[in-house]
């Protein structure tokens, strides 16, 4: 067993579903006696405090109010706005895991979001784990996941087998869009720091060369990407939804059991411009004869009055009320649709941005959704998909399949067995550039 000594510096921006998975693991290995501390927005300070790990305040309001705004969430405006994200605060994140990290006992965890974090690991020699919660944040050419904005690598993935069309596509990609959003901000905190420039930052660079984590199963990536990095572990979902803090209220109960389950409707934790999505559901819902919830923290975007078969709540773990519904609507996040693929229910896609896409395709071609366009659709359509998925004898059979693919076990556990791992061998002096641990 692992002697517990290592320090954990987990650093994550975003929404619920982007700070939930890393902080579930960072909950796991404070659990085995390892110091843990988790650099986040200051949204997030009593959720990080309750899961018992010691919260590190990004003071980022600002940024994460963005989360909220239309122009993040439309596919044709928020690679400027995302880039501002990601490189404001490069250099306020580079001199927290300075001050918070310890070379000799410190590994620091973090996704793409962590530019500052990759920087100090070259330039103060702090181990670094990369950690992604979907496949979409790791680059391949041969099999790449698909893009929101201009997917030609959809086209290139079925019409180019050799992957040259992809290449030419990448390289375009960070001359016009990566190199002038975040190629020149990370060089200009390199100058500052004494190191050298980088380029092409989102093809290789903004993964850790140590160690490569992703929190998905490999099956979810068939056929698995052979150039990715060979440092890359795949481990599984973690299936964090903060299940022990969030009980069903007396209202929904009491709706769950006065008719059939219903349809879960959910555009994503941080979507606050989704007024026509619930109207549409609603919609929905009454053509299909069907009963409906609605879960958004944003209660001005429902319908003032709800008919008797729909009921609306702020926040419902997904893996308390999923294993009672009929169906998942929602935006098509990592662990939006990973829920449902745990339930074994059917799931009609509303994909807006960032991983959201590439999620839809893989579940469609698993047979177990389909999509539809978040400025086109309208009730009558989803009610028109709703129904095949709910009646089609081969989409249920194919999630009743998937849903056996999921480990009864702690999913959290692998991950932190692998993140230990690693710590062990960077502390005892055995780290290389390009680390692997055991399968």
């Amino acid at each position: 067993m692992f002697r517990a000594n290592s320090h954990f510096l987990f650093v994550a921006q975003g929404s619920t579903g982007d700070i939930l998975p890393p902080l579930a693991i960072a909950q796991d290995l404070h659990q085995r006696g390892h110091d843990v501390s988790f650099v986040t927005h200051s949204h997030f300070r009593d959720l990080i405090q309750r899961h018992g790990v010691e919260f590190i305040d990004l003071h980022d309001d600002d940024h994460y109010q963005m989360l909220h705004g239309p122009d993040y969430w439309d596919a044709g405006k928020a690679l400027e706005q995302n880039a501002r994200f990601l490189t404001d605060n490069l250099k306020q994140q580079y001199e927290l895991v300075a001050r918070h990290a310890d070379p000799a006992r410190t590994v620091a965890v973090a996704s793409v979001n962590g530019m500052g974090v990759r920087i100090a690991h070259e330039k103060l020699g702090i181990p670094m784990i990369s950690s992604h919660i979907c496949p979409f944040l790791l680059r391949s050419v041969e099999t790449p996941s698909d893009m929101p904005v201009h997917n030609l690598v959809g086209l290139f993935r079925r019409w180019d087998p050799t992957g040259l069309g992809n290449r030419i596509y990448f390289r375009v990609a960070d001359l016009l869009y990566y190199r002038p959003l975040y190629e020149k901000p990370v060089n200009r905190l390199r100058a500052e720091l004494g190191l050298p420039p980088v380029a092409r930052v989102f093809h290789r660079w903004i993964q850790s060369p140590q160690l490569i984590v992703g929190l998905f199963p490999k099956w979810f990536v068939e056929p698995y990407p052979a150039d990715w990095p060979a440092h890359t572990v795949l481990t599984d979902f973690p299936m964090e939804d903060d299940r022990d803090g969030a009980a069903i209220s007396a209202g929904l109960n009491d709706f769950l059991s006065a008719g059939a389950p219903p349809i879960v409707f959910s555009p994503g934790t941080g979507m606050a411009h989704a007024s026509d999505f619930f109207a549409h559901a609603v919609e929905a819902c009454a053509r299909l004869g069907r009963r409906g919830l609605l879960l958004t923290r944003f209660a001005e975007l429902v319908p003032e009055k709800l008919p008797e078969f729909m009921h609306h709540e702020l926040y419902v773990p997904f893996s308390k009320i999923l294993p009672r519904a009929a169906a998942l609507v929602s935006h098509g996040g990592i662990g939006s649709v990973s829920q449902a693929l745990a339930a074994g229910i059917p799931q009609l896609l509303v994909p807006m941005n960032f991983d959201q896409p590439d999620n839809a395709r893989r579940l469609i071609e698993f047979g177990v959704a389909r999509k539809v366009n978040w400025k086109a659709t309208d009730g009558r359509e989803m009610a028109r998909h709703l129904e095949f998925l709910l009646q089609s004898a081969e989409v249920q059979e194919n999630c009743r399949r998937l849903q056996k693919r999921f480990p009864n076990e702690n999913s959290v556990k692998r991950a932190s067995d692998v993140m230990e791992q690693f710590a062990e061998r960077a502390h005892a002096g055995r780290a290389t550039e390009a680390m692997t641990v055991s399968p």
